[in-house]
């Protein structure tokens, strides 16, 4: 099976497929909407299924061109419905107006990221498929071996926005009265090598909604997967996979409640079980599947080549 990602690499290196260089079957192509060569590229390549990240960015022109298995993995946050009313945030008010353009018909299967947004989905009447989490390059994100020193007690990757500075910014000055917790926060800047790198050697991991509004972010499964606790402001819905690692903490950030947090890392190990669950969280893994359902009602999409 000839498997291809399409996706921005600063965005989504940490979602391709594992160790997909160098491998003839497996093609990962970087994109940009001014230039679309790579679209060539790929119709060339033949593959027999093909991810698509940011589908809302592709017109249907083109995608109609590339053969094989087409599968959209919408990956933008939406607003919460409540009642009847979507509760809009300038965040979420954008990426409605991107999906505008997304063309639901040129894909064989439509993917969502986060489970918590089954109801504004229907609500919209999209088209979507399923729900999955981000996959992951497993072969990246790993936990280290067992009594591995980590020497950052908790860590942060993410855009500055308000919201973020007004949750953060008091963790500077924490150990002033108290023995220093080792605190990093890191705007942008890091490929998924070096993402998975630092969350090897953090203990904790935050996850702060870009605008407060609860959501499912990748960061998420990304710690995690590498051994990290990663402590959350309140989700959209519960994890799906590695909930042991992952916490929603509702009480205020101090130190005592985050150093709690450390400690907690520090005695929890890692079992078979969380291993299995972190693969299932692989690239390749989600691709094969996806397939083999695919393959399986191909003569009902005779629609769609």
């Amino acid at each position: 099976m000839r498997m291809a990602v399409v996706g921005h690499a600063v965005w989504f290196a940490h979602h391709y497929l594992e160790r997909w260089r160098g491998d003839p079957d497996v093609i990962c192509l970087d994109v940009s909407e001014s230039d679309y060569s790579w679209l060539m590229v790929l119709r060339n390549w033949r593959p027999d299924v093909t991810l698509f990240y940011r589908p809302e960015l592709y017109p249907e022109r083109f995608l109609q061109h590339v053969d094989g298995y087409r599968i959209a993995f919408l990956t933008e946050p939406l607003p919460a419905l409540k009642g009847k009313k979507l509760q809009m945030t300038a965040e979420s008010s954008l990426r409605l107006q991107v999906y505008k353009h997304m063309a639901w018909k040129a894909f064989h299967r439509r993917l969502y990221y986060d489970q918590g947004r089954a109801e504004t989905i229907a609500f919209l009447g999209w088209p979507i498929d399923g729900f999955h989490p981000l996959p992951i390059d497993t072969a990246n994100f790993y936990p280290p071996r067992p009594g591995t020193t980590r020497p950052i007690d908790v860590c942060f990757v993410g855009k500055a926005t308000p919201h973020r500075i007004a949750r953060l910014d008091h963790l500077r000055s924490l150990g002033i009265n108290s023995p220093a917790l080792k605190f990093v926060w890191v705007v942008h800047g890091l490929d998924a090598t070096r993402v998975a790198r630092l969350y090897r050697r953090s203990k904790v991991v935050l996850n702060v909604h870009a605008d407060g509004v609860p959501a499912q972010e990748p960061r998420l499964y990304l710690a995690a997967a590498c051994g990290c606790r990663v402590v959350s402001e309140p989700l959209s819905a519960a994890p799906t996979m590695l909930r042991p690692w992952i916490v929603e903490e509702p009480r205020e950030w101090t130190y005592e409640v985050l150093w709690e947090h450390v400690v907690a890392q520090s005695a929890q190990g890692w079992s078979s079980a969380d291993e299995a669950e972190r693969l299932a969280l692989g690239v390749r893994r989600l691709l094969a599947e996806e397939y083999r359902e695919l393959s399986s009602k191909t003569g009902q999409m005779a629609g769609l080549s």
